[in-house]
């Protein structure tokens, strides 16, 4: 277990993408925990309808249209579960949102109220879904 461990951490702190996307989102807060990590991703399959890393009901939007509460906190999720999830206020994404789009082919912002998600898709396109 212990070397499984290890050889995640060592695999993170080869990735350049992200250990970057971190130093510019210094006040992200790492949620590395297991339980705690499938919890969120629980919440967020459960609160929305996703196939094919797509979720319905969502619709496109431009890199100018990409508006976050900035006082809101936000979880950054990849979809490749070897990348840990991130917290951070909307303030920092809105700021660096190329080094957060840039480390993994899909990326979701979810709000942390599991409101309103924007999905970078692996063709560079934004989505956005607001439960109103």
């Amino acid at each position: 277990m212990k070397n499984k461990l290890r050889l995640k951490q060592k695999s993170l702190s080869d990735n350049e993408l992200f250990q970057e996307c971190l130093k510019k989102l210094e006040y992200a807060e790492i949620i590395e925990e297991n339980a705690k990590t499938e919890n969120i991703l629980n919440l967020m399959k459960s609160r929305f309808n996703i196939k094919y890393h797509h979720i319905d009901s969502s619709y496109e939007i431009s890199f100018n249209q990409l508006f976050l509460n900035s006082e809101q906190k936000y979880y950054i999720i990849w979809d490749n579960a070897d990348i840990p999830i991130l917290k951070c206020s909307g303030k920092y994404v809105l700021q660096f949102p190329d080094d957060v789009f840039v480390v993994d082919f899909d990326t979701y912002i979810v709000s942390e109220d599991f409101s309103e998600v924007i999905h970078c898709d692996e063709s560079d396109r934004l989505w956005r879904y607001i439960d109103i």
